[in-house]
């Protein structure tokens, strides 16, 4: 059933497994493998959230999927994912997803983020204080 829910989360992104095995700290490819394919029931928390990081699921919506958690309570935490999605820790959260970049790829994303901002500021500007 796990792997059913990371299968539709996959599909949903056009996500291969090969790519849920990239990036520091990576689980072995047969890791991945046999969570997918329902070898593996009870996958190492690490290799779960790392699935969920890559596929950008939360782990509660992906193990209500897979029938492993109460609805209620997925609903809950997606709701309160939404209300908190400028909160410091989101920040954070992407903050340790860019450290796990190569730095090659670590500095492109610095360079992109400093165009965009440069970009959001000069709209905020255009728009006044009240926008």
């Amino acid at each position: 059933m796990l792997g059913e829910a990371i299968r539709h989360y996959m599909i949903q992104k056009g996500l291969r497994p090969t790519d849920l095995t990239v990036g520091l700290n990576a689980p072995h490819m047969s890791s991945v493998s046999r969570v997918i394919r329902g070898v593996t029931r009870d996958p190492r928390i690490s290799t779960l959230v790392h699935v969920c990081r890559l596929i950008e699921v939360d782990p509660t919506l992906l193990l209500t999927r897979a029938g492993m958690w109460p609805e209620s309570a997925s609903q809950s935490a997606s709701a309160s994912a939404q209300s908190s999605s400028d909160s410091p820790a989101s920040l954070a959260g992407l903050h340790e997803r860019a450290g796990a970049l190569p730095q090659e790829l670590r500095e492109m994303l610095r360079a992109q983020l400093e165009n965009l901002l440069e970009s959001l500021e000069s709209l905020a500007r255009a728009r006044g204080p009240d926008q």
